[in-house]
């Protein structure tokens, strides 16, 4: 209960410190309306950096548009305004993810003023941004991934942990998330019921090298009960977080030599890829990544959607390539 306050307090002295000091009036209309925003999301429970972000969003906004020096009773803006301040963020070489972050800001402070009756309209509502250029992940080599597997020191209580955390990463392709998740009672024999986006459940097989890591560690991670968490911090305790995992992912890295940056989701990447170059079933792909279309399986693979679909009937129709069959899957269709 100390936490959440304390985080409140921080979020509101963030606020004041911001907003309502320096050179921004403390009674003038646009920054007191930011102030009352900006004092709502922390009461919402959003986090000190989501409020820190959105705060300097509104006043980049409010400096460019010139509403900090007109004694209006509001914010209004109209529609060519907005759309004037979008071409003002692209011709001042705004990354187009920083464009979104900006707009999804001003989007909810406007919508927050239109329903106190502040202004008529959200300006914001419609505008979209440039277009995100999708990067595509990063994938290991063979080599790289076994250096990988085998970074950890199998003669402590934290290396067999995470020997068993980077096989199943490697072996069963989960997102970060679901492997945090995961409980006593998710193992169920030789399959893990995992738990993905949409909170859509699958069931991916365990097996070989990751059934034997995580067999291993299982007695030493203190987990009796089917809601106990898989990987805990120590012996019995509570589950490691997604930053504390990813932390375990980049140490492993290192210690392999291993000069790219390596995440959770680069391992995924490389799952998917190794298998599709070991002619893998594409269907079988897209039911270990839990992927609902076929399409979304197609960033993993370097491979255009077209060729992706050729593959995809050539594999219906060749019988030759024998390859794992994945468990019946309801959540992944």
């Amino acid at each position: 209960m100390g936490g959440k306050g304390s985080g409140t307090r921080k979020s509101e002295h963030l606020i004041h410190g911001a907003i309502l000091s320096g050179s921004h009036p403390p009674d003038h209309p646009v920054y007191l309306h930011m102030d009352h925003f900006l004092r709502m999301l922390a009461m919402k429970g959003r986090s000190s950096k989501t409020i820190a972000s959105c705060r300097n969003d509104l006043l980049l906004f409010a400096e460019a548009s010139g509403s900090g020096g007109k004694k209006t009773a509001g914010p209004v803006l109209s529609e060519s305004d907005a759309q004037a301040f979008l071409m003002h963020l692209v011709l001042g070489g705004y990354h187009p993810r920083s464009i979104s972050r900006i707009l999804s800001s001003l989007r909810g402070f406007y919508e927050y003023l239109s329903e106190n009756g502040v202004v008529a309209k959200n300006p914001f509502r419609g505008l979209k941004g440039p277009k995100i250029p999708r990067s595509q992940p990063k994938f290991l080599t063979i080599d790289e991934i076994n250096e990988l597997l085998d970074a950890p020191d199998p003669s402590t209580w934290e290396g067999r942990r995470n020997r068993a955390i980077l096989e199943i990463f490697y072996l069963d392709g989960l997102r970060l998330s679901e492997l945090c998740g995961l409980n006593l009672g998710d193992l169920q024999g030789d399959v893990l019921l995992v738990r993905g986006k949409g909170n859509k459940e699958r069931r991916v097989p365990l097996v070989g090298v990751a059934r034997v890591r995580l067999l291993t560690f299982l007695p030493e991670s203190g987990a009796v009960a089917p809601l106990d968490c898989l990987f805990p911090e120590c012996f019995g305790g509570k589950r490691l977080s997604v930053y504390q995992i990813s932390r375990i992912v980049r140490a492993s890295a290192r210690k392999a030599g291993i000069a790219a940056n390596v995440t959770p989701h680069g391992i995924r990447h490389t799952c998917a890829t190794h298998l599709l170059n070991n002619s893998m079933d594409l269907r079988h792909i897209q039911s270990l990544l839990g992927h609902s279309s076929l399409s979304s399986t197609q960033k993993y693979t370097h491979v255009g959607i077209r060729e992706l679909k050729d593959r995809y009937d050539r594999s219906k129709k060749q019988e030759s390539v024998i390859v794992p069959k994945a468990p019946d899957d309801d959540g992944a269709r």
